[in-house]
């Protein structure tokens, strides 16, 4: 069987394509709000599923600029330091949410913080589509979850595309890592807008019961799907993506 030609390719792609470029810009208009809402993540968990887990990403670039290379933080020092024991939970992050900078955050055991060499949280490294996609991004109770399953648990099972809660162990306890962080948008004393975090193990800091509802309270695992998200619009190689099906349409 002969291999398709890069036209056919591009021609089987293009309505894909099309929707690639228009959410494109969505996902950057949502990355980069100052005021971050859970319903702008939770949605947009729609399309990192159609680009990172139902290879729509893959298959429109291959057909255009070849194999992407994508940018992210390099979480290899903390995957060693958790092999020597003491690191209790993690979350890579890195994205603004409410206005500040969050990454690398990690709980360990006793009462100082753990030394990690060569660990750079605001130095981003180029990865392979693959590698990005697959790369472990929270560690709770004893598991390593990665990217991919980051997006699948928000739109499967958090109401991003389907609300039917957690069915799984890997499910469960990401479920559970999801009651455990919140990043909230607070007045201070001085009646100024302030952003807080709030991580304790085994208490719910971000469930909260319907009488405490917040429209901005962001939890964990939502802070790791903003991430990829941030990761994404900001990768030179997925622009010059975006800027070719641009091309391609006009």
């Amino acid at each position: 069987m002969n291999a398709k030609s890069a036209d056919q390719r591009i021609n089987e792609t293009r309505e894909s394509a099309i929707a690639l470029y228009e959410d494109f810009y969505l996902l950057r208009e949502i990355s980069y709000r100052v005021e971050t809402r859970p319903v702008d993540l939770r949605n947009a968990s729609a399309i990192l599923r159609r680009w990172l887990v139902e290879d729509d990403l893959e298959r429109i670039a291959s057909a255009r600029v070849g194999r992407l290379h994508l940018l992210a933080i390099d979480n290899a020092s903390i995957y060693r330091a958790e092999r020597g024991g003491g690191i209790v939970a993690f979350v890579s992050g890195g994205a603004r949410i409410h206005g500040i900078y969050l990454a690398a955050g990690m709980m360990n055991e006793g009462t100082r913080a753990k030394d990690i060499p060569d660990y750079h949280p605001d130095k981003l490294s180029s990865f392979k589509l693959d590698t990005f996609v697959k790369q472990r991004v929270i560690y709770t109770q004893g598991e390593w979850f990665t990217r991919q399953q980051v997006i699948k648990f928000v739109a499967n099972a958090d109401n991003g595309v389907h609300g039917h809660g957690p069915r799984t162990d890997w499910e469960r306890k990401l479920w559970g890592f999801r009651h455990e962080v919140a990043i909230s948008m607070n007045v201070d004393l001085a009646g100024q807008p302030t952003p807080t975090v709030a991580w304790q193990l085994g208490n719910p800091a971000g469930a909260g019961s319907p009488a405490e509802y917040d429209s901005n309270r962001v939890n964990g695992v939502l802070l790791e799907l903003l991430a990829t998200m941030h990761f994404l619009v900001q990768s030179p190689e997925l622009i010059v993506l975006v800027e070719a099906i641009r091309t391609e349409i006009s």
